[in-house]
């Protein structure tokens, strides 16, 4: 019940059939994380996170908010320090729509100084919360004493100070950087016919350019 494939630019797709209930899911995991974010500049993943979610070349937030409100299903996403996930769980008869989200927003998404002024008192809100929670502050001490002197001993959460240091354009650069189909996997799991919606990938996505990643950083 596995398909598996690999797009001629490099993206992973896995296929999962799954008949138990008539709805399916995405999710799009892309190889950067926090390990990837500029000197000085934490949490730079986890802020691109969130301005994917304000819109993309033809697809507006609003849009993208509306769209998914009417499938009644679920969207969100997570950072963590290796890699950057986005996922949709949609009726079977919407993954259609969720593919099509995501290959908009591989391709290019609205990285602005106006709307990452908008989103950044969000982000910075996540910041406070966490900073303020007992547990995140023992989960951040064990971190920087088990991993020192590697990335694994900061979390991908970033702080308030880097985030007003950051601007639109670091966060396009970093998009136009690590977001490309061959530094991605695409999986679909639930009641779908995986050659159908692997013509339908290969249609989406396929046209999307391959960019030459940068070396990840060395960790011992």
């Amino acid at each position: 019940n596995v398909t598996r494939a690999t797009l001629g630019n490099g993206l992973k797709v896995v296929i999962v059939r799954d008949p138990f209930a008539p709805v399916a899911a995405q999710q799009i995991t892309y190889f950067v994380g926090g390990n990837e974010a500029p000197k000085g500049f934490p949490g730079t993943a986890h802020a691109q996170e969130h301005m994917m979610f304000r819109g993309a070349p033809g697809l507006t937030k609003n849009q993208l908010a509306g769209i998914m409100a009417r499938m009644g299903g679920t969207f969100d996403a997570f950072t963590t320090n290796d890699i950057t996930s986005y996922f949709f769980a949609v009726p079977k008869g919407d993954l259609d729509v969720a593919l099509h989200v995501g290959a908009i927003r591989m391709a290019g998404v609205d990285d602005n100084e106006a709307q990452w002024k908008k989103e950044r008192g969000a982000i910075e809100q996540e910041v406070a919360r966490d900073k303020s929670s007992p547990f995140y502050k023992l989960s951040e001490k064990l971190l920087a004493h088990m991993f020192a002197g590697t990335p694994y001993a900061h979390t991908a959460l970033g702080t308030k100070p880097s985030f007003d240091k950051t601007t639109g354009a670091m966060l396009k650069k970093f998009h136009n950087t690590w977001y490309a189909p061959n530094n991605a996997l695409l999986v679909v799991t639930g009641d779908v016919d995986p050659k159908a919606v692997l013509a339908r990938v290969k249609k989406l996505y396929g046209k999307i350019p391959a960019k030459k990643i940068p070396a990840k950083p060395a960790i011992t």
